[in-house]
């Protein structure tokens, strides 16, 4: 809540002298019309100057909402859309004098009072829960009061606390129904639903022109005033981008804001870029923070993280290098953009080329791409040449995660701008990665038997589920091999555990060498060990089976003491395939260890010759 203070103390630094130039600005205004009435020595002198006071006023006006619309990262230039909007239909209704006035400011700073909405919910990705809706819906009253003070000459305050109401009384903050609703709000209630439904936000995408205007006309007599309905239909079909009266246009082209004079419109729509900029950099931090934080899967973050920075930095590519496992060499373990399929797996040494010394220095690059700075894993047919690049280190509090890369086809393509904003982004990417692979460490400590090296018995599940689902979609074979030593107590009683324990590491060791790559062996419990073999049918299972047998029937244990060591060990094997012998993964292993019990007795308990 501290935190939400201050960032609604530090817009009104910003804001507070431009509201007293605001409230200056129409006392000037006013005090000028006072003592100019009384003389008619000079007409022209006399409106000229007025012209000029009211230009005055009018871009004040303007140069305060422009700075809060570019707040907005999902609305900009949402308040000048709906202006020109409004007044259009305005002039279709025959509004002129005060009321076209306090219509055309009223547009200008009807959403003022979203200075009150704490920003992470203005910035929500998703939609808004009730609660937070609640607290939007006090805008149009906030905006009332912060703009109470100030002495308009025309009704802009309650176009601003009205533009909400509904016209069959539904609408808040005060439920007003029909003609008790000011015209001016009646008005800019219209243009502003049309423009909400016509922008893309993060939870949808925009409605078309044609879908908005449908709904527009839909709510007449409903939400919104019929007569003002008309009005908005009868300017569609005018505005219309095909002639076609039936396809109404959007209005939120040429967007940018009238000022007087060339220079100053252009200084003031520079200032607020800056402001959109700002709002969008932090936005895009939050945005990357918000969904790096969503997983703990290391892949998913990576590939969230590549993405996200590569659009937010408008990059040809991006990549993301972890160190490898003895923390000598630098891999791409993720990478977006053109060349992604031949940046994955390449890699470069720790402290040479320039991602190594970024890494060794903890310094960032900006510069060109330089040719070999990363060896790539297979063939570099198709690489489309980079021009630019920024690397920065990934960091988890004091420690190297990785480095971040962003790569153009373009030369100079980033700004030391372009830098700091990467940094940023990088020590959000940085925390995120390291919980991830924390996470990963965790899980795999929780499903890995640390005596052997090979998955538990939890592991053995999870994987065994995966892989019968997998079968199951595809309609493959899947089996399964119990494993039970048999003559291994004899080494526990005589040489003792640790060496029984050493035997249980070396014939593991032995299991995995004989299965595939993409095969599970697992522990299982004590002396018995599991093997998964994904697409393998019970015939191809047997033959596995007698390799092993073989290979452990020729394996002598090699004990250590002074008791000689007459003892062999075998192994009794027990078979079961999907979908043949089982359909759920506790059928599958009841049948392999029935039949494992089967092949011992068959053997009875004889040592492996």
């Amino acid at each position: 809540m501290t935190q939400m203070h201050s960032l609604f103390y530090n817009q009104w630094i910003v804001l507070v002298p431009a509201f007293l130039i605001l409230s200056l600005s129409c006392l000037f205004y006013r005090l000028h019309r006072q003592r100019s009435a009384g003389s008619a020595r000079d007409i022209s002198a006399l409106k000229r100057s007025q012209q000029e006071m009211s230009d005055l006023y009018l871009s004040t006006i303007q140069s305060l909402a422009m700075a809060i619309d570019a707040k907005d990262p999902y609305a900009h230039a949402h308040i000048v859309s709906v202006q020109r909007l409004a007044v259009a239909i305005a002039g279709k209704m025959g509004l002129q004098g005060p009321e076209m006035a306090a219509l055309e400011t009223g547009a200008l700073l009807h959403d003022i009072g979203k200075l009150g909405v704490p920003e992470y919910i203005l910035l929500k990705m998703d939609r808004l829960t009730p609660e937070e809706f609640i607290t939007v819906q006090k805008h149009s009253e906030t905006g009332a009061m912060i703009l109470e003070p100030i002495r308009f000459p025309w009704p802009v305050v309650e176009i601003v606390r009205h533009h909400h109401e509904r016209y069959n009384g539904s609408g808040y903050p005060d439920g007003l129904r029909g003609e008790a609703i000011p015209i001016g709000a009646r008005i800019l209630g219209v243009a502003d639903v049309y423009d909400a439904l016509s922008s893309s936000r993060p939870y949808r995408s925009a409605w078309s022109p044609q879908e908005a205007a449908a709904y527009i006309h839909k709510g007449a007599g409903c939400e919104f005033d019929p007569a003002v309905v008309a009005a908005f239909l009868e300017v569609a079909r005018e505005r219309s981008l095909t002639g076609d009266p039936d396809q109404p246009a959007a209005f939120r082209s040429g967007v940018a804001a009238s000022a007087p004079g060339g220079q100053a419109k252009g200084d003031m729509q520079k200032a607020v870029d800056s402001i959109a900029r700002a709002h969008q950099e932090i936005h895009a931090i939050q945005d990357i923070a918000r969904s790096a934080s969503a997983s703990l899967h290391l892949d998913e973050v990576l590939s969230l993280l590549t993405h996200k920075a590569r659009g937010m930095m408008d990059a040809s590519a991006c990549a993301i290098l972890l160190p490898d496992a003895k923390k000598t060499r630098l891999e791409v373990r993720s990478a977006a953009g053109i060349n992604e399929a031949l940046l994955a797996g390449a890699s470069c040494d720790m402290g040479k080329g320039v991602t190594g010394q970024v890494a060794s220095a903890l310094k960032p690059y900006l510069g060109r791409y330089e040719e070999g700075d990363l060896a790539l894993a297979g063939s570099s047919e198709g690489w489309k040449p980079f021009r630019y690049a920024l690397i920065v280190p990934l960091m988890a509090e004091d420690r190297l995660i990785g480095t971040l890369h962003v790569y153009h086809e373009a030369e100079n393509a980033f700004s030391p701008d372009d830098l700091r904003v990467l940094g940023s982004v990088s020590r959000q990417a940085g925390r995120a990665v390291d919980n991830a692979l924390l996470f990963e460490q965790t899980r795999e400590s929780a499903l890995t038997d640390p005596l052997t090296g090979l998955h538990n018995h939890r592991g053995l599940l999870l994987f065994l589920e995966q892989e019968l689902d997998r079968a199951r979609r595809r309609r493959h074979d899947l089996s399964i091999l119990s494993l039970d030593l048999d003559n291994f107590k004899p080494i526990n009683d005589t040489f003792g555990h640790m060496e029984g324990d050493r035997v249980l590491a070396d014939l593991g060791r032995l299991f995995k060498s004989q299965a595939r790559a993409y095969d599970m062996v697992c522990r299982y419990a004590g002396d018995e060990f599991v093997l998964i073999l994904p697409e393998t049918d019970s015939g191809e299972a047997f033959a596995l089976a007698e390799r092993i047998q073989q290979a452990v029937s020729g394996c002598i244990p090699e004990l250590t003491g002074s008791v000689p060591c007459d003892i062999r060990v075998g192994v009794s094997i027990g078979i079961a395939s999907y979908p043949k012998d089982g359909l759920t993964l506790h059928d599958l292993l009841a049948q392999a260890d029935a039949r494992m019990y089967e092949n011992k007795r068959s053997r009875k308990q004889k040592p492996a010759a």
